[in-house]
């Protein structure tokens, strides 16, 4: 992760002005698969030495810099909430809105669309499940979080970008992406703002 993520990026960070982009902060999702808590207390020695390029998290504030470090996979939750100075935050799930999880805890919300909505592109989107997903993106918003799918249908590429048109235009605000080429063309030539 140093070599191929965090050194990189840090060099790029000092050669343009402390940033990553002119405008917002780099999310980098860290994808835990292993134990939560032991490979998070190795990880977190790991962050402590990018604290210059990190954004820190405490329970009062939080201090932007050019990367947000996002945990997702096995997340370990009261490890993390006991920390004074964090260099990440945690990936919440739908669940979580309703906790008592402070919004610099938990900036990002990311949930399993195939857990939550049965439309799967080929036809229109009922109206209920357009509703729903209004909803959820509402109230994700409300609590100051963003919204992150995964686990999109991709049964083939027309449903695809179906199903990204509706995610840009309900608000999601992150899609996971397994083809960058093709969401990239999307992007350019087919989807309209």
């Amino acid at each position: 992760m140093q070599s191929l993520y965090l050194d990189p990026l840090r060099a790029y960070i000092r050669e343009h002005n402390g940033r990553v982009y002119p405008d917002h902060e780099l999310l980098l999702l860290i994808d835990i698969k292993t134990a939560a808590d032991s490979t998070y207390e190795i990880l977190r020695e790991v962050l402590n030495n990018y604290a210059d390029i990190l954004t820190a998290y405490t329970a009062e504030q939080i201090k932007r810099r050019a990367v947000s470090v996002v945990i997702s996979g096995n997340r370990p939750r009261r490890l993390m909430y006991q920390e004074g100075t964090r260099y990440a935050t945690y990936d919440g799930r739908l669940a979580d809105l309703d906790s008592e999880m402070p919004p610099n805890f938990m900036i990002l919300i990311s949930d399993n669309w195939q857990r939550h909505f049965k439309w799967r592109g080929k036809k229109p989107m009922s109206a209920a499940e357009r509703a729903k997903l209004a909803q959820i993106v509402a109230g994700v918003h409300t609590k100051g979080c963003r919204i992150r799918f995964w686990n999109l249908p991709d049964n083939d590429p027309v449903s695809l970008r179906t199903v990204w048109t509706v995610l840009i235009s309900a608000g999601v605000d992150l899609i996971s992406v397994d083809d960058l080429r093709a969401y990239r063309n999307f992007l350019i030539y087919d989807y309209a703002d």
